[in-house]
């Protein structure tokens, strides 16, 4: 075994022993926190519910249900909680990956005492959204469109409550849908709110298989958002990551060098607007990316358009952007790369650097020739 090997192995052995000692804590605190909960109004620990009951429904619409809650408390931690006047969080509004029971803003003995707040709020904490601008744009911000449905738009809420970082773009989409800035709430692991009224779209990611399916309304709601008129300019995009640091192509450069004579344009988005983006992905004609979240701006693609995506050849056969290329009806072709190492579990795949063979390159150019959009 080489000492890289060495490394990584211990490294995740490591950060599998943090894990199991971290799940034990959960499974105490779970049964502690039963009778006293420092922080909780109600005194002890909320109890988790399949779903809301139909007194706190409102009604399916297109792509899930809404809940309505008297004085319910809500967090951003992990993925976000809410728990109901009656002291009870739900399945399925709820995720964790080692079960919704152990979710660590529902069990330890000491939680956040809550800042009340009067009004009515919209809570939009998500999965996997923090900072992850896929997560962010597909999960997140379509569940605006359930609580449209249900009639809450900014006119009639008092806050909306988030998970994120607080960053430009995730500010920006909240703006462009009609928040003032200071109706915006930014949950965090170290506060909690509690408002008179809350209204709660389902979670729409399968917090499981992210890349599984993705709903046309999503993408119809993202651009009503962001809308963009079709460009009579057509360029092509090269998406790399070099600048990041991780899965990073590591013979980019050799890449990019073979396809710059043909007209491609080396793009990185770091620092772009949403609304640049949009505008950027419309123009493409054909995008060549490595696997990141920059390709969920495939949504802005025209129908014509083609996209090659290298990705990690050891990853998930779903881990890629092809849901959104398939609900676009773009084209596509997946390029497998080969990781430098191996890697410890599935999170670490995704860190990986990865390598393409010059056969590959070959091969990619042939695509780009063969699938020319005139």
């Amino acid at each position: 075994m080489r000492d890289d090997d060495c490394d990584v192995s211990m490294k995740n052995m490591r950060k599998a022993i943090r894990e199991w000692i971290v799940l034990q804590v959960l499974r105490v605190y779970a049964v502690l926190s039963r009778f006293v909960q420092v922080g909780n109004p109600h005194g002890r620990a909320p109890t988790l519910m399949p779903a809301p009951s139909e007194e706190e429904t409102l009604g399916t619409f297109e792509g899930g249900k809404v809940y309505l809650f008297r004085d319910a408390m809500v967090s951003g931690r992990r993925g976000g909680l809410v728990v109901s006047n009656r002291n009870q969080f739900f399945a399925n509004l709820t995720y964790y990956h080692s079960g919704s029971h152990l979710h660590p803003s529902a069990v330890p003995i000491r939680v956040p005492t809550p800042e009340k707040l009067k009004g009515t709020g919209a809570y939009l904490c998500t999965p996997q959204a923090d900072g992850n601008y896929y997560h962010w744009m597909i999960d997140l911000v379509p569940r605006l469109w359930l609580l449209e449905q249900a009639g809450f738009t900014p006119r009639n809420l008092d806050y909306v409550f988030v998970n994120g970082e607080n960053r430009a773009w995730e500010k920006e989409t909240l703006l462009a849908y009609g928040f003032r800035p200071e109706q915006i709430c930014n949950c965090t692991k170290v506060n909690r709110y509690q408002i008179e009224r809350l209204a709660v779209p389902d979670i729409i990611s399968n917090c499981k298989d992210f890349y599984r399916e993705l709903e046309a309304w999503r993408i119809r709601f993202l651009q009503r958002l962001f809308p963009v008129e079709a460009s009579p300019q057509r360029r092509r995009l090269f998406c790399g990551r070099k600048k990041a640091t991780w899965r990073r192509l590591l013979n980019e450069d050799a890449l990019y060098a073979r396809l710059e004579p043909l007209g491609f344009l080396n793009v990185n988005c770091d620092g772009m607007t949403v609304s640049e983006q949009a505008r950027l992905f419309s123009s493409a004609s054909q995008v060549v990316a490595v696997h990141g979240s920059m390709l969920t701006n495939s949504l802005f693609l025209q129908e014509d358009a083609f996209v090659i995506e290298i990705k990690n050849r050891s990853a998930a056969p779903d881990y890629s952007m092809t849901n959104i290329y398939t609900t676009r009806k773009c084209r596509s072709s997946i390029i497998l790369a080969e990781p430098t190492r191996q890697a410890g579990n599935d999170y670490d795949t995704n860190h990986v650097d990865i390598l393409i063979s010059s056969s590959q390159m070959d091969a990619i150019i042939s695509l780009v020739e063969k699938n020319s959009v005139p």
